[in-house]
């Protein structure tokens, strides 16, 4: 279903709560270029740095997954394709 609802977008932004190496970015990407190699796929996790212990909304602000960081990166893309 997944791969059906991103049919015909030139970008795709997989967002992960995970570690770099952890998670289905990488499967799905690659299903994702299977389907469509023209799509581009942008994935954005928590990187491969220690994460520290603190609040939830400080930690998502540090590695960029916070609602403004995530906003950004796409607009970003969005605009260097103009």
């Amino acid at each position: 279903e997944l791969l059906c609802a991103v049919n015909g977008c030139e970008n795709v932004f997989i967002l992960e709560e995970c570690l770099e190496h952890c998670g289905i970015h990488s499967e799905l990407a690659a299903a994702l270029r299977m389907k469509d190699p023209s799509v581009n796929v942008h994935v954005m996790n928590l990187g491969s740095q220690y994460i520290a212990h603190g609040r939830l909304s400080d930690l998502y602000c540090a590695c960029d997954l916070d609602a403004k960081s995530i906003a950004d990166h796409i607009l970003e893309v969005h605009q260097c394709e103009k």
